[in-house]
């Protein structure tokens, strides 16, 4: 994942920046992969600032940092199945399927494009909602590092751009890069044997090939499958009597290209309290300003 600085800021609100950053590395510029093996980088910007992050989201240590604080309690593998108005309670499954019940003040939903809590509030409310399946589809692949170093620059965000499709590589602490093929799905459906595979890869992306390996892409392409890219708007984000909200990708998911949906996500935590704030938090108040 990529983390620039709009969602930096939201972390450094709540004190755990450092950590984080401490945990990604910094890409300066785009390292664009050209068809002949040249390569050229393209910065950010002008400042040595003007830089993005890149950020392991199997290593992301937020969750770590969000359990050390007293008046937080994370309860894994629960999935919330309803949300009854009347008594404020918030049900869920847990992961052996029983069911387990909250009283709580609100429900915010920050849980992504298919969001329960927002099917929820569409039983309660008038929400109108927008989604757009994109023709590009995704598959993650991975650059290993050789001898224990990175096989390619690491303080760059790696795109080998070729008009209807593209492959990036991101740089991770242990000197991988997780490296993802962005493509029509119509591209991904002619590719149906491994010679496929591997002669769109070697007239593509011919320096790619040796760096993932020949044998890791077709392995890799044959035991994925090719994910949807999805646009969703919703509005508004709040029930009437403002006990439910949605953020993140619940209430506006987006297409990567421009690495601003986690960052905006974070930027809805700034936005949300300082409504909070401006509101001597009243939920309902804070919400429908939100």
């Amino acid at each position: 994942m990529a983390l620039s600085r709009r969602g930096r800021d939201a972390l450094a609100y709540v004190g755990c920046e450092t950590t984080i950053v401490n945990n990604g590395i910094a890409m300066r510029a785009r390292m664009i992969h050209e068809l002949n093996c040249t390569k050229h980088p393209i910065p950010y910007g002008t400042r040595v600032d003007h830089e993005i992050l890149s950020i392991d989201r199997h290593s992301f240590v937020a969750l770590a940092e969000a359990s050390k604080r007293p008046n937080i309690t994370i309860h894994f593998q629960h999935k919330f199945t309803g949300w009854e108005e009347d008594q404020k309670i918030a049900s869920f499954h847990d992961a052996s399927g029983n069911r387990v019940d909250f009283r709580v003040d609100a429900v915010i939903g920050y849980d992504g494009c298919h969001s329960a809590v927002r099917t929820a509030m569409m039983k309660l409310d008038a929400i109108n909602v927008a989604q757009e399946y994109f023709e590009t589809y995704y598959m993650e692949f991975c650059i290993p590092p050789k001898n224990d170093q990175f096989v390619m620059e690491p303080n760059y965000l790696h795109i080998w751009p070729r008009h209807q499709f593209m492959l990036i590589a991101l740089p991770n602490q242990d000197k991988s890069f997780t490296t993802t093929l962005f493509s029509p799905i119509s591209i991904f459906r002619k590719l149906k044997t491994a010679d496929d595979v591997m002669n769109f890869f070697r007239q593509y992306f011919p320096d790619a090939v040796s760096f993932i390996g020949a044998n890791e892409i077709v392995e890799t392409f044959f035991s994925s499958k090719p994910q949807p890219l999805i646009s969703t708007k919703c509005e508004p984000h709040a029930t009437h009597n403002g006990d439910m909200l949605l953020m993140g990708d619940a209430a506006h998911s987006m297409a990567p290209f421009y690495a601003q949906g986690m960052n905006s996500a974070f930027e809805d935590c700034l936005v949300l309290f300082d409504k909070l704030k401006e509101n001597n938090f009243d939920f309902p108040k804070a919400f429908s300003a939100y």
